[in-house]
């Protein structure tokens, strides 16, 4: 179980850390300068995207695709729902503070994000090949044509 389950643990805290760290940032360098902020959320939702979509690649190369929606999907909930009900709370704020709309809104942002830089890195290894599926039939061509035709007389 542990095997399964730390990689999800580990990805969900990476997300949630990345979004503690453009907190602290935010909170201690442009607390009163509004394009500070818009600036650094922007990176900050950038990197997310870019952790998810490497995520996506190494977790399809490796697992089957439900498996892999499965996982990258607990990883990414758990990522929002820290980084949206802890997250404030690093940068000087709470969660509710600016505002219920605000809150579903970044909640629904994040979502959007990180499902779709999952998303991504998930087709780029089926472009590419390299998921189980792709390699599965690889390996069936090349040993299916390993042996050339009998000549039937």
């Amino acid at each position: 179980m542990k095997k399964r389950w730390l990689p999800v643990l580990v990805l969900s805290g990476v997300l949630f850390g990345v979004n503690i760290v453009a907190r602290l940032i935010t909170w201690l360098a442009a607390s009163s300068d509004e394009n500070k902020q818009t600036t650094i959320g922007l990176i900050s939702a950038a990197v997310i995207g870019a952790v998810m979509i490497v995520a996506g690649y190494l977790w399809m190369r490796r697992l089957e695709t439900p498996r892999v929606v499965g996982e990258l999907g607990v990883a990414v909930l758990a990522g929002c729902i820290f980084s949206v009900i802890i997250g404030p709370f690093a940068g000087g704020s709470a969660p509710f503070k600016e505002g219920g709309t605000f809150f579903y809104s970044e909640v629904w942002h994040y979502l959007a994000l990180a499902a779709g830089g999952g998303l991504f890195g998930m087709l780029i290894a089926m472009t590419f090949g390299q998921d189980r599926k792709s390699q599965g039939w690889k390996r069936y061509a090349e040993a299916r044509n390993a042996h050339p035709r009998r000549v039937v007389r």
